[in-house]
């Protein structure tokens, strides 16, 4: 048994996507690209009876991805996406407060949050539910003591219905379905 677990993360936001332990050197270096492959598939966030719910998944890039040894917690293990990593590599557990995102135009969105106690760094993904190969991803920040930032995006088709996850630094992932103005 080892007392070390392997996170893989966002790294951007440092959102813990997937933790798990290793019998086998469980300190031995591991790259995203190791982990992921082409890309990290990200399924199952959010509400479960919510509408949508994993009917798409959203594709991270090992580029966009770190990994974190770090000591084991069996709370981390259970729900790794309850928790993120700060830049201090130490796991923290998430803000469930809540995020909304809102398409204020089809070329933008806000992300709005309870006021920050520091700069949050933002990553947003975005799938046309009607085509699920169209998809684009944004990042931004709400800076410190603020509660919102908007963000521009490639034009979306208007009056459609998009899945989008919404991952801000030190707050639970949100994943739901927006339609656009």
């Amino acid at each position: 048994m080892t007392d070390k677990m392997t996170l893989i993360t966002v790294k951007d936001t440092g959102h813990v996507l997937a933790a798990l332990s290793r019998a086998a050197d469980p300190e031995a270096a591991l790259t995203p690209a190791v982990l992921a492959g082409e890309y990290m598939s990200v399924r199952y966030i959010g509400n479960p009876t919510g509408i949508g719910y994993g009917d798409n998944e959203f594709q991270i890039k090992p580029d966009q991805l770190d990994v974190v040894i770090t000591d084991l917690d069996a709370d981390v293990i259970t729900t790794p996406r309850s928790f993120y990593v700060d830049p201090d590599k130490k796991v923290q557990p998430a803000d469930a407060s809540g995020v909304t995102p809102v398409f204020t135009t089809n070329a933008q969105i806000r992300i709005t949050v309870g006021a920050v106690p520091q700069e949050c760094k933002v990553r947003v993904e975005i799938i046309d539910v009607s085509d699920p190969t169209e998809r684009q991803a944004v990042t931004g920040k709400i800076a410190l003591n603020a509660t919102q930032t908007v963000i521009s995006l490639r034009p979306l088709k208007a009056t459609s219905v998009y899945e989008v996850l919404t991952l801000v630094q030190t707050f639970m992932p949100d994943r739901r379905n927006i339609n656009t103005p």
